[in-house]
C-alpha cells in the first residue's frame, strides 16, 4: 500500500518584487522544497529543525484548500498541475479566495505518482537554498 504524499503551497505575490512559490510534498520520511524553481529535499528531522522554514510550512498546510489533491488544468492540450492555495499578497493581507498556482518545477508532472525520495540534498545545496531562502524572507516576507 503506498500513502500519497501531503502537498502544500505558500504563495506570495508582489508587483514590485515579483512573486514567492514555496511548495511543499511531504512524503513518510522526507520533505521536498520547491523554492520558485529550485528545489531541496530534507528529512523531517531537518525541516524541524529550521524554525523559519518550519512556520512556513505550517502556512502553506493552513493556506491550501486540499492537501491531498492535486488540481489539473489543460491548457492548449498539454497539461498543467497545481495547488489550490490562498496567497498572500503585496505584504497586506491573505486574499479570501483559493486560487490554482501551478507547480513551479515540474508543472507537467502530478507529484502523487512519485516516488519518495532515497536521501537528502547535498549540504552545498542545501546550504545555497537556505540562503535564498532567507534573502526572500528578509525582502518580501
Amino acid at each position: 500500500m503506498t500513502i500519497n504524499p501531503i502537498v502544500s503551497c505558500f504563495y506570495i505575490t508582489n508587483y514590485n518584487d515579483g512573486q514567492i512559490n514555496i511548495t511543499f510534498i511531504k512524503y513518510v520520511k522526507y520533505v521536498k522544497i520547491i523554492l520558485n524553481y529550485k528545489s531541496i529535499i530534507l528529512s523531517i528531522e531537518q525541516l524541524l529543525n529550521n524554525y523559519k522554514l518550519f512556520q512556513i510550512y505550517l502556512l502553506s498546510l493552513v493556506l491550501t484548500e486540499n492537501t491531498s489533491s492535486i488540481d489539473l488544468m489543460i491548457i492548449n492540450k498539454k497539461k498543467y498541475y497545481g495547488i489550490s492555495t490562498m496567497r498572500y499578497w503585496k505584504n497586506v493581507y491573505l486574499t479570501l479566495s483559493y486560487k490554482i498556482i501551478f507547480l513551479q518545477k515540474s508543472y507537467h508532472r502530478n507529484p502523487f505518482y512519485s516516488n519518495e525520495p532515497k536521501r537528502t540534498t547535498s549540504i552545498k545545496k542545501l546550504i545555497n537554498l537556505l540562503k535564498l531562502f532567507i534573502i526572500y524572507i528578509k525582502k518580501v516576507i
